[in-house]
């Protein structure tokens, strides 16, 4: 009995083999998409995850915008209010951005410098000027990226695939209009200059919201604070940010977006 059953089984397999193998190599291919999609998502989620590390630096609290950001009064009530349990504060706002200039898309910051020394190691100064008169080139660097609305600071990894250097000009896609910068400077080569791969600029923050057409609001707030303040920190400010924002430690972010 047994030896019928195999002896129909093997002329089945026979007269169908190509369909068995088709089956196979369906299941395997199958495994095999399956597995390049998980390391696909996890290379992705492991180089956002650094990349949102470097942008957020310091920062163990943040208060985050809706779809329409977060008003400037905010930050400066927030500000005006001398908690003592905030140790440090600093608005920040970004958008990536199409460069006709560079031929693909990078992130613009716009970042407040005055308020960024406890937060992001933005290394501003080192490279906009070498040799002689160099430190002079640096402070007028500085004063440009300041007081020029359409001045632009870029990382080491855009000037170098873009070859650029201070003084080239630097177009930008800003919804349907292209606007170009002047290169200020060139960042120097810490982790913030790092993230998104490298393909990073800064604005001054006020040149960013007039380029982004959203004078007056920005995307988040970031604070430093002790740690042992966070509960009743976290809870005052809900009370006090629009009813779409949120505020949360970043940590708490990069779970979400994990999720």
């Amino acid at each position: 009995m047994l030896t019928g059953l195999r002896y129909l089984s093997l002329r089945y397999w026979l007269r169908h083999r190509g369909a068995f193998c088709l089956a196979a190599l369906g299941v395997a291919l199958g495994i095999a998409v399956f597995v390049a999609i998980q390391i696909a998502n996890a290379s992705v989620m492991g180089a956002f995850s650094a990349s949102l590390d470097a942008v957020t630096g310091k920062s163990n609290l943040q208060v985050r915008g809706g779809s329409n950001g977060l008003p400037d009064e905010l930050f400066a009530k927030l500000k005006n209010r001398n908690d003592p349990r905030i140790k440090a504060m600093a608005p920040f706002t970004a958008r990536t951005l199409y460069s006709p200039t560079l031929k693909t898309s990078i992130l613009v910051a716009g970042v407040d410098l005055f308020s960024e020394i406890d937060f992001r190691a933005f290394d501003l100064e080192s490279q906009a000027g070498e040799g002689r008169g160099g430190k002079q080139k640096s402070d007028d660097s500085a004063f440009r990226f300041l007081l020029d609305p359409h001045a632009i600071a870029l990382s080491q990894s855009i000037a170098s695939k873009g070859n650029l250097k201070v003084g080239s000009k630097l177009q930008l896609l800003i919804g349907p209009t292209r606007q170009s910068f002047a290169v200020v400077a060139i960042l120097g080569d810490s982790a913030s200059a790092r993230a998104f791969g490298g393909d990073f600029a800064l604005l001054d923050i006020a040149s960013a919201q007039e380029a982004f057409g959203e004078v007056g609001s920005i995307n988040q707030i970031d604070m430093v604070a002790d740690e042992a303040d966070l509960p009743s920190l976290l809870r005052d400010l809900k009370r006090l940010v629009p009813p779409d924002a949120t505020v949360s430690r970043p940590a708490q972010r990069s779970d979400q977006v994990a999720s």
